[in-house]
This record gives structure tokens, sequence and C-alpha cells, in this order.
């Protein structure tokens, strides 16, 4: 322990605060650090066409996340996406298919993914009121996985908009208080 604090310059304060790493250094500390701890994955689960893509897209910026139309589902098979980068992920996103498809089971994905991720982001159209599928899937995943933290993320909340709105509000209504009922 320190009792001599003379030897404390604001120079070495600021230099103590504010700790800079070359890029090296850096990645060989991210490196050591996963050796022992994989990132965490964020499974995104959700009806088909609820915007899981969007979501990694937009979180990313990752090229490769397909968006589809609105339409038809474009999500063909499940896609890990490493965040910031593939060779030193902080997180990993998995993007699957939509609950829902015409066509897909989600049961082995069901089976497979529970193992592999380690938390669910759970994707769902604001004014989506058709949520049976998805909450029979999510039970079965609370029950094999009940610790796992689960966040939900609402989508197109715009469509529920007044047709004179075209833009969301300025300020946004849900983040000042008096909070709407």
């Amino acid at each position: 322990m320190l009792k001599d604090y003379s030897a404390i310059t604001p120079k070495s304060l600021r230099r103590f605060l504010t700790p800079r790493l070359t890029d090296e250094e850096l990645r060989d500390t991210f490196a050591r650090l996963r050796q022992g701890v994989p990132p965490p994955v964020v499974w995104l689960f959700g009806k088909v066409q609820s915007g899981k893509t969007s979501i990694i897209r937009a979180l990313t910026g990752a090229e490769r996340a397909q968006i589809g139309s609105g339409f038809a589902p474009c999500t063909r098979w499940a896609s890990r996406y490493d965040f910031p980068d593939p060779e030193f992920p902080v997180v990993t996103f998995l993007d699957t298919r939509g609950v829902g498809e015409a066509g897909y089971d989600p049961h082995e994905d069901l089976i497979a993914f529970r193992e592999e991720a380690h938390m669910l982001l759970v994707v769902v159209k604001a004014r989506d009121m058709a949520l049976e599928g998805l909450l029979r899937a999510l039970t079965a995943i609370s029950r094999a996985k009940p610790r796992w933290p689960i966040i939900v993320a609402q989508t197109t909340l715009h469509e529920g908009y007044p047709p004179e709105m075209s833009e969301h509000p300025v300020p946004y209504p849900f983040m000042q208080p008096p909070f709407p009922n």
C-alpha cells in the first residue's frame, strides 16, 4: 500500500486513470481473457419477420446479415455474428429462423442452441397479438434454462402510430416522466 503520496504527480495520476494500451497489448489481453471465458452468446429469438436480423445488423454493422423485405422469411439457417470482429469477439449474436415459418420446426434448434447460448433477446413486433407459438417455445426454453436472462425487444412500433404521424415523436414520450398510461 502506498504510504508516501508525494510521489503522485498530476501526470502519473492521469496516466493511471487513463491507461493506454497498444492495439497489440489489447489483443493479447483479450486473448488471455478469452482462454478462460468464451464471449457470451446472445440468441435472437422470435417469430418470422419480427426483425431479428435487422437488430443484428444495426448492432454489429454486419453486411452479410441479409434483411428481408418484410413479406417473406430471409434467414434460412442459423448464423453467428461475432462483435466487434471474428478474431476477438466480445459478444456473439446467434440469428435463427423465425418461429412460425412455414415448414420449419424449431424443435431441433431449441435443443441445439439452448446449450450454446447464454441469454435470449426475444424480438416481437409491437402490434403482434398472435404469440401463442412463440410463447410455447419460450416456455420450453425457460424450463430448460430457468436462470437465463431474457430481454424483449419490440420492433415496428411506428406501425401503431396514427396515419398523420410519419416519424417517431420527439421527444420520445416513454423516456420522460411522467410516463404516459
